[in-house]
């Protein structure tokens, strides 16, 4: 009687993997005793393939080698294969006695013609269960080998939760394999798996195997009456319900073979490692390539693929395979693809790892001179075009592009790609013929003005064009993202989706990067201001505003940035220094160029005070004068420091110094810790912050954050928007574009004929700047100059007038940044409003910039009396498993009411107490009594004006304090207890009580 376990046995769920695949288009099921040996291969299937694709070179073995073909191409094959490789064989064919032999045929981009498509058909894949592999071990077997024309490609082991065993086991099994055995450099992929997951490599090395996931989700989704592993040798049906290839079928693996396995050298280590693509990765590039084709150009496409998924891959599979993509007519697609990037190691992978699938040389054009060069790259037709999206700002007509059709893959979607730099790319990539067509089915029954038509040409190069698609990638995808690039969502009215996702959760459980929000400390200020004898405590100042500056005030005070600045070195010494293996680094991201200057000085002061031997460098862009004295990165750093990025990499320079620099695109293995003194939130947020994900395996095992701005929530709600997909629900209101030319249009600077006269002047005369800009000098002296006039004879004239004047910049540059988003999304055409933005837009840069004056006497006015930094939380930020919706910014144009309230500065400054303050605890009391003490130790006082050095000072004075707090020990226990808890603190109470004592003992002025 049959045992009723015997179904669930783990050689059953294989029986079922090999009949499935067995009966798949181009597979057999073949004995393992069929696999020789010595050769590594099944020479009679090898032999098979010849001899019914190739007749007239098995003709000319039969000739050369009679009746010892079979073993003679058997022979070569496998002798060639250990020397090249598998794939390079297999790819390229092998030459030996005048005999030219492929070892596989592939399918042709434009289907090719019957002879092709015979070849194709010919393949041979087989498959073979319990393969023994070893002659030094013959009992050694592995569960499943895929064979193609006879040579090894896949190995495959299997287990059963059924029988208590899981993938792991699995990956163990191989991992304790002799990685010496030639099969296993043979194949070319080797697949661990269960009923519940997958994983693969490319290379066993033993214990050292790297086995990458190779699911389509941290947990499988479920397959009804199959595994949920099963799309690896089965068709399936994906999330937006079209069915997918299975991975093993033989249109797949032969797909793989040509276009996406391949070797590239890790940045990391140097070495060179073998590719196979991950799921994700191949399903991304084989869904776009479908759409593509079948859509043709003129579409728009999102990735939303978190930090960790492999993009530089993904983007050089892609544009290889839009290079060669053809319709169902037999025609190509694109003429040329173009790569948007600002990396330069995009730039070097693309060509390295496109160069191993091209025979031809100079598939890959690389714009790295000037726009000539790029010029030239787009007249010739060059298949793939890599460049900077800036250097098409200044192509304009130069390139002749008859007709041509252009694929766009954007490396990084963000704001740069939704404005005027867009559209010069639009333009130089289309000419007249395709943007006649385009506005052919706005424009019937109109008669044509010459003014209106130039306008309008010029509209529709902003709009979506159907001779250029886009193929956009981004981990963080604005709303505005969304709404150029998404997907419309059918779930979401007016909705959009990204095309594809890999999500951020998913690289943070696969391993692919850090979660940053695990270790997230926050802290909080507290303080305390008092007016001082220069307050004029009645002033009537505008409150947002004052307050604006009173926090700036306290923020960039002497005494806040040093204890911040004990408080950070503290924490990189006893926290994060010995972090990976003693390589650890960490970055201070400030709010500003001077409060980076500050901290520069501060963490220096420390580190010199402390004698740690750890670098320090600063970033900010320009020149910052403080106090009359003028600072820039190279005065600041050390001599010949150059590029600060590169400089950084050197062991010895631990910590950065960041004041809007190094936030994004900066990659850094070896950042571990991050110390924010800058109000971030949603995407900045995890831009910023996602400077600390990159892994650097085995040794960086974690992150680290301490926060003194934010709050956990306000970083937890930022993550949460990009955790997994994100939405887009509504969309925007193009008339909106109506009302912010009415609201300028009623503040009476300019005439509607100023209007008209310049777009004669601009869009037909084509007139020269000379000409222009006494044309905008006449508004400007005329209209803007006269704004708020009408407050003449009041007492604040001159601040109104200022604030007019503020208002109508204000709203000319929000028509204008309105604009360039808005009429890309567009769907009609209207000349007005393309009139109306270039006018805009060249009165903009003609207007004197003139800043509202704040009122930064207030700053003079208050003394800071208390203050107190505290650790609030400190835990992991934790993240909801579940998408993200936007919304699109609902104002209609018009412009809101002004928040300009005033009230008295002794209101503003208690307001600020009360919400800044806390009950400071006894120190005051405590150090206020101990000074007084110090101050009578005439011992202490000849030893500080003494010649002694500086340590034996400082252990003096340590040695004073702790006798004068210890002689009424009860007293001061609590803050005798602070001293010795926090080292921090007491570091920087000793420090700030030498600085008092020698400048009192000096007869200087003591520090506050």
């Amino acid at each position: 009687m049959a045992n009723p376990h015997d179904q669930l046995k783990e050689k059953t769920a294989e029986s079922g993997i090999v009949a499935a695949l067995a009966a798949s288009p181009l597979y057999r099921e073949r004995v393992a005793t069929a696999f020789e040996m010595p050769a590594m291969l099944d020479a009679e299937e090898l032999a098979a393939f010849v001899q019914a694709t190739q007749p007239k070179e098995w003709a000319k073995l039969a000739k050369q080698f009679p009746n010892g073909e079979r073993q003679t191409l058997a022979a070569q094959a496998s002798a060639l294969m250990a020397k090249r490789g598998t794939l390079e064989v297999l790819r390229n064919g092998i030459s030996f006695n005048g005999i030219n032999v492929q070892l596989a045929f592939f399918k042709p981009s434009s289907g090719g013609n019957p002879e092709h498509q015979a070849r194709y058909a010919g393949n041979r894949f087989a498959i073979m269960r319990q393969v023994h592999f070893s002659a030094k071990t013959p009992d050694q077997s592995v569960d499943m080998v895929i064979l193609l024309n006879g040579l090894p490609i896949v190995s495959i082991e299997l287990k059963n939760h059924f029988t208590g065993q899981n993938v792991q086991h699995a990956i163990a099994q191989y991992r304790r394999r002799d990685y010496r055995e030639p099969f296993f450099a043979r194949c070319l992929v080797h697949f661990a798996l269960d009923d519940d997951a997958v994983y693969m490599a490319t290379q066993l090395q033993g214990k050292e195997t790297q086995f990458l996931p190779f699911n389509r989700d941290t947990r499988n989704p479920i397959i009804y009456g199959n595994f949920a592993s099963s799309y690896l040798w089965a068709d399936f049906t994906d999330e937006d319900n079209q069915t997918e290839l299975g991975v093993l079928k033989a249109d797949s693996l032969l797909e793989l073979i040509q276009n996406y396995l391949h070797f590239e050298r890790d940045e990391k280590t140097g070495k060179e490692r073998f590719v196979f693509p991950r799921f994700h990765q191949l399903m991304v590039v084989r869904k776009l390539l479908a759409d593509a084709k079948e859509q043709g150009s003129g579409q728009n496409y999102l990735v939303q693929h978190s930090a960790g998924s492999g993009k530089s891959n993904s983007i050089a599979w892609l544009a290889h395979q839009l290079a060669n993509l053809c319709g169902s007519n037999g025609q190509p697609v694109f003429d040329s693809i173009v790569v948007i990037t600002d990396r330069k190691v995009l730039d070097r992978q693309l060509q390295d790892t496109i160069k191993q699938f091209e025979k031809i040389k100079g598939t890959v054009t690389k714009i790295d001179r000037n726009t000539k060069q790029l010029v030239k790259a787009l007249e010739r037709g060059d298949k793939i075009i890599i460049t900077t999206l800036q250097k098409f700002g200044f192509v304009g007509e130069l390139a002749k592009l008859p007709g041509k059709k252009f694929a766009l893959i954007v490396d990084e979607a963000h704001s740069s790609q939704t404005g005027e730099n867009v559209k010069d790319l639009k333009i130089a990539l289309t000419n007249d013929e395709q943007l006649k067509a385009a506005l052919a089915k706005d424009d019937e029954g109109k008669e044509e003005d010459p003014l209106e038509a130039e306008l309008e040409k010029i509209q529709k190069a902003r709009q979506k064009l159907p001779h250029l698609s886009f193929f956009a990638f981004t981990a963080t995808p604005k709303d505005k993202t969304l709404e150029l690039f998404g997907t419309p969502d059918k779930k979401v009215k007016k909705g959009f989706r990204p095309f594809h996702e890999y999500t951020m959760r998913q690289a943070i459980a696969e391993g692919f990067i850090l979660d940053v929000l695990e270790s997230y400390t926050t802290y909080k200020t507290y303080f305390e201001l008092i007016q001082n004898e220069k307050a004029e405590g009645d002033k009537l100042v505008e409150e947002l505003k004052a307050r604006r500056l009173l926090l700036e005030y306290v923020d960039q005070h002497e005494f806040a940035i040093k204890r911040k600045a004990h408080i950070i070195v503290d924490h990189f010494t006893r926290k994060t220094a010995h972090k990976i293996n003693g390589q650890a680094k960490a970055m201070v991201v400030t709010h500003s160029r001077a409060h980076a200057v500050l901290y520069q000085e501060a963490i220096a002061e420390v580190l010199k005070e402390q004698k740690l031997p750890f670098g320090l460098l600063v970033a900010f862009s320009g020149t910052v004068t403080i106090k009359e004295q003028k600072f820039t990165e190279d005065n600041m750093n050390p001599p010949g420091t150059g590029d600060i990025a590169e400089a950084f990499k050197n062991p010895g320079q631990r910590l950065l110094v960041v004041a809007n620099k190094y936030q994004t695109g900066f990659d850094q293995p070896l950042l571990h810790t991050m110390y924010v003194d800058k109000k971030l939130g949603g995407v900045a947020a995890v831009q910023t912050l996602s400077r600390l994900n990159r892994t650097f395996p085995p040794l960086k095992l974690d992150t680290c954050v301490l926060d003194f701005v934010n709050e956990q929530e306000t970083i937890q709600a930022s993550f949460q928007d990009y955790y997994q997909r994100t939405e887009l629900e509504g969309a925007t209101d193009p008339n909106k574009l109506y009302n912010l030319k009415y609201t300028l249009e009623q503040m009476r600077v300019f005439t509607v004929e100023d209007v008209e006269q310049f777009a004669q002047l601009f869009v037909v005369q084509k007139v020269t700047a000379e000409k222009l800009q006494p044309f905008f000098q006449r508004i400007v002296d005329t209209g803007y100059a006269n704004l708020g006039s009408e407050h003449k004879g009041k007492k604040d004239f001159e601040k109104l007038a200022a604030e007019a004047k503020e208002k109508f910049r204000k709203e000319t540059a929000r028509y204008v940044r309105q604009y360039s988003f808005i009429s890309q999304i567009m769907t009609f055409t209207d000349a007005t409003l393309e009139k109306f933005y270039l006018f805009a837009k060249l009165l903009l840069k003609q207007l004197p910039f003139e800043r509202i004056t704040l009122p930064r006497e207030i700053m003079d006015m208050v003394d800071m009396e208390k203050y107190r930094v505290q650790e609030e939380q400190n835990g992991s930020i934790l993240l909801k498993a579940e998408d993200a919706t936007l919304d699109v910014t609902t104002d209609d144009g018009h412009r809101g009411k002004d928040d300009d309230a005033k009230e008295q500065l002794k209101v503003i400054v208690e307001k600020l107490n009360e919400d800044y303050g806390i009950a400071f605890d006894d120190a005051d009391r405590v150090i206020t009594a101990l000074k007084d003490v110090l101050e009578k130790d005439d011992d202490l006082k000849a030893a500080m004006r003494s010649n002694s050095i500086e340590d034996l000072k400082r252990r003096k004075l340590k040695d004073s304090i702790q006798e004068a707090l210890m002689s009424n020990a009860d007293d001061n226990l609590t803050f005798l207890s602070k001293i010795e808890t926090d080292p921090g603190f007491g570091k920087f109470f000793f420090s700030q009580m030498f600085k008092w004592y020698s400048a009192m003992v000096s007869s200087k002025s003591p520090p506050k």
